[in-house]
């Protein structure tokens, strides 16, 4: 007997950024074979996606690591079509965006009410202008559990970013919500109550 069941249809792959909606308003026949391939579009509600889950209201948890990807980056690989996607769908695709930013809206989406989503961002999420709208679709529809500040770890090898691992629940804040901020110089700091302290979302 296996120990686990079969997990062959929980693993799927598309872009889980951009639905079959991508086409919606052009002729299939416009885009080429090798930019379909290269969208990969994927429908979180198909039956080819994650039907019964979305169904039943959605994923109790989502957890990841995003691209950090420019989207004027993203544009010289993908077409203008990618893009003019974004902005009609996303709200947060806002100026000269990040892609980790639509991730954050994307989660809110495919979320059951109440459900948890946990990622490792850019710190530059933040402070930096085009991430605004996403810091106010946070701050006011989504209960922040805690941010970890880990730029004092080197959490990437090969990469310098100065990361932040945000926990959010997906319910709105409580006039009283008061979220956890840790600044981590260690590993062993992100478990340690000494470095963390209790802020109120609401200020």
């Amino acid at each position: 007997q296996p120990l686990l069941p079969s997990l062959a249809n929980n693993i799927k792959c598309g872009n889980s950024l951009i639905g079959s909606d991508f086409y919606n308003g052009h002729q299939l026949d416009l885009f080429d074979e090798q930019e379909q391939y290269k969208v990969n579009v994927f429908d979180w509600r198909s039956r080819d996606g994650f039907a019964e889950i979305m169904k039943d209201g959605g994923f109790d948890v989502v957890v990841g690591n995003p691209p950090y990807v420019n989207i004027r980056v993203l544009t010289q690989v993908q077409s203008e079509h990618v893009k003019d996607y974004f902005r009609r769908v996303y709200s947060c695709a806002y100026r000269g965006y990040d892609l980790y930013v639509l991730f954050v809206e994307r989660g809110s989406q495919i979320l059951k009410p109440h459900g948890l989503w946990g990622m490792i961002v850019p710190n530059k999420i933040a402070t930096l202008e085009y991430a605004a709208r996403c810091r106010e679709m946070l701050l006011k529809s989504k209960s922040i559990v805690s941010i970890a500040d880990t730029s004092g770890i080197r959490v990437f090898a090969d990469a310098s970013v100065y990361p932040y691992v945000l926990i959010w629940q997906n319910s709105l804040p409580l006039p009283n919500h008061r979220l956890a901020v840790i600044h981590a110089k260690s590993p062993d700091d992100l478990a340690n109550a000494t470095t963390t302290l209790s802020v109120d979302q609401a200020r």
